[in-house]
């Protein structure tokens, strides 16, 4: 996998939530690929830093710039350096079901999906 690292430090309180943008895009992702992205096991075995939703699923059709929110699951302020790997991407190729009846495009970002 890809580690992606921090642009900056960020302090994140105790148990608060935190936005760290990725400084990425995945325009021109072949379709039937997606980047999964992953936390990384020191940081949340050993600092207790949480991806919020596990694991981040950024298919083909997103064009936005990519971010993580990350919990800090302790009781103290936490802090990132400038530079630190915060989390690992891996990008899949994944089949289609024969029968497949979706059509249309995505009209929303992040959370989107069946609404």
């Amino acid at each position: 996998g890809y580690d992606f690292h921090c642009p900056f430090d960020v302090a994140i309180p105790e148990y608060g939530k935190i936005r760290i943008p990725l400084g990425i895009r995945c325009v021109g992702m072949p379709k039937k690929t997606v980047l999964l992205i992953f936390n990384r096991s020191g940081l949340s075995l050993v600092q207790r830093l949480t991806i919020d939703n596990s694991v981040g699923v950024i298919d083909s059709e997103c064009g936005k710039d990519i971010w993580i929110q990350m919990t800090n699951n302790t009781n103290e302020i936490v802090i990132i350096e400038s530079g630190a790997k915060i989390c690992q991407g891996i990008f899949l190729n994944y089949l289609i079901c024969d029968d497949d009846k979706a059509f249309g495009s995505r009209k929303g970002g992040m959370g989107s999906t069946g609404k």
